[in-house]
């Protein structure tokens, strides 16, 4: 069949010449689009190349790079991020493809061609390995094992304790650059008499995280640690976790969590006794039984501590008494002993409660934070406990005092009205929103504000991040209240916003009604809140 006759069926009346005509057109036009991409290919290049990061070293390039993911490490799709910055030009893609840092994070949940480049690109570089989900642990420990040399991080979350057998077998491995080692598992271990986690070449190891997996605690690894922390583990006895830190007396940090089942024991082994961890500054405590918290906060002094964190469960009844003596235990050993600090600062929040207590001399503090069940009852109780240790171990007369909105609509509970009024003259009072704005509000009339502590040295008071609602509430609640004595002096108002154009909105909705409660002799202030 014939050109002519084709053309012709398509309903045309094109001859082969017009064919051959058009045909030889779009070979014109697609080599002037090429010549064109490639013009625009260097002209691309040339202004590239004409970019201020252009004229810089490769090493500063490669570090403004290493900035610029360095959010994302953590994320899933960091590798495409990666990709997507190599792209932008040829010389980001050479110094990404050809640094071996960009390459050093491996990962299960990525895939695995992209753990192999990974690998590959890495060279000799450290490495810091997750694995958590996506190929199985067997394939990927046969990645990564011919490595394990040089990972200075290997976090490994096996869920429901189904590959302890491959976890050993990579763990059992020469690591002599492994820094910090996290196992974690969603199981709980109250008394494991089967496979257990041995580490025992590791000699550089020195941050240790466990979670529900069996741990062999003898381990030579597990010797010389800065930073332990252990949860939902069984101990066969006192003595042997009191070994545990016996073994490590340079700790810097400490956390005995949920879940730990400790044997007891009838006799703790003398030299176990007295454990002094010097250098100890961070210390926590969320095990169940104050028995437990006691005795081994007995055994360890801990004189460098300044942080120390009681998670207490709400159905202790000896909740006051057990925050005294873990008070005394602490504060007794510290050095230098904190002289009569001017002031103190206490946080009480719904769930929460801490005691901060500065040095005069500006050069840090101590903290003591209490943990509790969310719930009214619960803060009366643990502020019980914190003003026992504000009486018996600090001689001070101020105190600056922070409540949330929860704790503030709870002022109707007796208890915890009295214990607010036993702190040392509050100077400062801030309220916070610590979550969304909430629904409700204080549900109080002009008439009704009796259940307000006494503040007869109150100087400020700040509101954060408050609903028009609630701003209005509280200040009524404060300045209508007979306790306050407000006309006995002036306090400062200082209300925060997040936002500058809320501060403008509710600058200009509430501020006449806000004076016209406070008075004309108390000074008010909206501002933005400084960032966290």
């Amino acid at each position: 069949m014939n050109s002519t006759l084709v053309t012709s069926i398509a309903g045309g009346n094109t001859t082969k010449g017009d064919f051959a005509y058009a045909c030889a057109e779009v070979e014109i036009w697609e080599t002037i689009e090429e010549a064109v991409r490639i013009k625009a290919s260097r002209a691309r290049q040339l202004r590239n190349a004409l970019l201020p990061i252009q004229q810089l070293p490769t090493e500063v390039v490669a570090l403004v790079l290493r900035m610029a993911v360095a959010p994302f490490r953590e994320e899933m799709h960091y590798y495409t991020i990666l990709q997507q910055i190599s792209g932008v030009c040829h010389r980001f893609r050479q110094i990404i493809h050809g640094t071996p840092t960009f390459w050093s994070r491996i990962d299960s949940s990525d895939p695995p061609h992209i753990v192999d480049e990974a690998l590959k690109r890495s060279a000799v570089h450290a490495l810091d390995v997750r694995y958590e989900y996506g190929m199985s642990l067997d394939i990927f420990t046969q990645k990564v094992a011919p490595h394990i040399g040089r990972c200075r991080k290997v976090e490994m979350d096996d869920h429901f304790m189904l590959n302890l057998e491959h976890m050993q077998k990579f763990l059992a491995l020469p690591a002599p650059h492994l820094e910090q080692l996290i196992l974690r598992s969603r199981m709980s271990v109250p008394g494991f008499l089967g496979e257990e986690i041995c580490v025992e070449q590791a000699t550089r190891l020195k941050e240790l995280e466990i979670r529900g997996i069996p741990c062999r605690w003898e381990a030579a690894a597990f010797r010389g640690l800065e930073s332990l922390r252990i949860s939902h583990a069984y101990f066969q006895s006192f003595n042997q976790i009191l070994g545990l830190l016996n073994h490590s007396p340079c700790l810097l940090r400490l956390e005995l969590g949920y879940g730990m089942t400790i044997h007891d024991s009838p006799d703790i082994e003398p030299t176990f006794r007295q454990i002094n961890l010097p250098l100890l500054r961070n210390l926590s405590f969320s095990l169940r039984d104050t028995r437990h918290r006691e005795t081994i906060s007995d055994c360890i002094q801990v004189p460098s501590c300044t942080d120390l964190h009681l998670d207490i469960s709400g159905e202790e009844q000896d909740i006051p008494d057990h925050i005294a003596r873990m008070a005394a235990s602490w504060l007794g050993q510290v050095q230098p002993a904190i002289p009569n600090p001017r002031s103190i600062s206490i946080a009480v929040a719904i769930s929460d409660t801490t005691l901060t207590v500065p040095r005069d001399d500006g050069q840090g503090g101590l903290s003591l934070a209490i943990t509790h069940y969310p719930d009214s009852s619960n803060a009366t109780r643990v502020l019980e406990g914190v003003n026992r240790v504000i009486v018996d171990h600090l001689i001070t007369s101020e105190s600056s005092l922070q409540l949330d909105n929860e704790i503030f609509i709870s002022l109707d509970d007796r208890n915890l009205l009295n214990e607010l009024n036993r702190l040392p003259l509050v100077t400062r009072l801030d309220i916070k929103n610590t979550g969304d704005y909430p629904e409700s509000s204080p549900d109080w009339t002009a008439d009704e504000h009796g259940n307000i502590p006494l503040f007869p040295l109150l100087k400020l008071l700040r509101l954060y991040n408050q609903s028009e609602e609630w701003i209005v509430h509280i200040i009524r609640a404060l300045f209508l209240s007979p306790n306050f004595g407000i006309k006995k002096r002036a306090v400062n108002v200082e209300l925060y916003f997040l936002m500058e154009e809320e501060r403008e909105q509710f600058l200009h909705a509430i501020a006449d009604t806000i004076k016209g409660v406070i008075g004309e002799g108390n000074q008010l202030s909206f501002m933005l809140a400084p960032s966290e």
